[in-house]
């Protein structure tokens, strides 16, 4: 597998407001660093905010979560890549059909999560 391309680390939203004419939204790493700026400035004229992006809360959390999801993903196809090896040998020494039926529905997961990590990493 190769590298990930995007900011490694878990993140987390902070939002405040600057000088009360801008609300400032961030989504940081742990250590500060900023990963993606979405702010509202203040429309003087009219009072209202102004987005320069506008993310949903929902979308933030899974936005949020995309890093951690990331690695569960990578642990979950290591994990399974050993069960997959066994799994393997005993379908080579016994004819069963429920063990055949398992090791398809192994691959064909661990296909798609390859595909997922793939598509993380800008591979696709």
């Amino acid at each position: 597998m190769s590298n990930p391309k995007f900011t490694p680390g878990k993140w987390e939203w902070r939002q405040e407001e600057i000088d009360g004419f801008m609300q400032d939204t961030r989504l940081v790493r742990l250590n500060g660093q900023t990963v993606l700026f979405a702010g509202k400035l203040l429309d003087r004229s009219t009072g209202d905010y102004i987005s320069t992006i506008d993310i949903n809360d929902h979308d933030k959390a899974l936005i949020a979560a995309a890093p951690t999801m990331y690695e569960a993903l990578e642990t979950i196809i290591e994990l399974f890549y050993g069960y997959h090896v066994e799994l393997k040998k005993l379908k080579d020494s016994v004819n069963d059909n429920f063990l055949k039926e398992a090791l398809r529905v192994l691959e064909d997961g661990l296909s798609d999560v390859e595909d997922v990590l793939k598509k993380a990493r800008g591979e696709e």
